[in-house]
C-alpha cells in the first residue's frame, strides 16, 4: 500500500508541475513538457492494475472473491476454490493477472506455530492465521487456501481469457440435455 501512495502522490506532483508550467490551459500540450511519458504511463498503469488486488479496499476483485468464497456453503468452498477461472479482457490487460491474485490471496495469512502441553509432551501445529486485523473475518478461509492448497493456476489455459467463456457456452450448449436430467432448469 505504501508504494501505491508514493506512486499516486509522485503523479499529483507531477501533474501540479505540468499545469503550473502552463499559464493557458486551452495551448497546453505534454509535448512541451520534459516529461518521462512512458515512466508516467507505467505508474499509472501500475496504480490502478494494483487496485484489482488491494485487500484493503472492499470494491477490489481479491475483496470480492474471498467475501464470496465465504458467503458459501462449507462443505462446497473447496470445490469452487478449485475451479476459479479468469476470463474477459481484464485478464490480458493487466501483466501476470493470475499470478498477481494468487499473491494476493496468499499475503492475507501468514503460518502460527502452535504450542501445546500434554504433561511432559510438548505438541507442535502448524496452522495459519490473517496477518491483519481488518481481515479477521477471512480467517475460516485459512486452511482452505493455505494449508490444503487447491487455489493453484492452470497454465497456458487451453483457450484465450478473451474466449473461454464462449467456449464453455458453446460446449454445453452442444450437449443438449433434456429437462429431465435437471441440471438445467429454469422455474418461473
Amino acid at each position: 500500500a505504501g508504494d501505491i501512495e508514493y506512486d499516486i502522490e509522485m503523479l499529483k506532483s507531477m501533474m501540479d508541475d505540468i499545469l503550473s508550467s502552463s499559464n493557458n490551459h486551452q495551448s497546453f500540450s505534454f509535448s512541451s513538457l520534459n516529461v518521462d511519458h512512458q515512466k508516467v504511463q507505467t505508474i499509472v498503469d501500475e496504480t490502478i492494475h494494483d487496485l484489482y488486488f488491494n485487500l484493503d479496499n472492499p470494491q477490489s476483485l481479491i475483496y470480492a472473491f474471498l467475501s464470496c468464497l465465504i458467503k458459501c456453503p462449507i462443505d462446497i468452498r473447496s470445490e469452487l476454490v478449485r475451479n476459479v477461472c479468469f476470463i474477459g479482457g481484464v485478464v490480458l490487460c493487466v501483466p501476470q493477472f493470475e499470478r498477481r491474485f494468487l499473491e494476493s490471496v496468499k499475503n492475507l495469512f501468514q503460518k502460527d506455530i502452535i504450542s501445546k502441553d500434554y504433561d511432559e509432551n510438548k505438541i507442535e501445529s502448524v496452522g495459519f492465521k490473517v496477518k491483519n486485523a481488518r481481515h479477521t473475518k477471512f480467517q475460516s478461509l485459512a486452511t482452505l487456501l493455505m494449508d490444503k492448497g487447491p487455489l493453484t493456476l492452470i497454465y497456458p489455459l487451453p483457450f484465450s481469457p478473451s474466449c473461454i467463456n464462449w467456449v464453455g457456452g458453446s460446449v454445453l450448449g452442444a450437449l443438449s440435455p433434456s429437462n429431465d436430467d435437471g441440471w438445467i432448469n429454469r422455474e418461473v
